[in-house]
């Protein structure tokens, strides 16, 4: 939760980790306590090969657009160092 920058764990839980265990890219730890103060969740095996892709992708999409952004000019800074 705390990654994800969110603070309520309702909303966290209803649009962050059901519609991932929905989709079967998370898995409960223990399926049989869903709300037990313990409760861990893990990668499946289809979340794992999604992830893969998006890792290989993020490069590929970088050097598309030229590194991270070059255009930009670096920002001043207020003292001078």
């Amino acid at each position: 939760m705390q990654v994800s920058g969110r603070s309520n764990r309702t909303k966290f839980r209803n649009q962050v980790l059901k519609p991932l265990l929905e989709a079967g890219w998370l898995e409960m730890a223990i399926p049989d306590k869903p709300t037990s103060s313990k409760q861990k969740y893990r990668l499946t095996a289809r979340g794992r090969n999604l992830l893969a892709q998006l890792e290989e992708e993020e490069p590929r999409r970088l050097a598309e657009l030229g590194g991270s952004e070059p255009q930009l000019e670096p920002i001043p800074r207020r003292r001078p160092t």
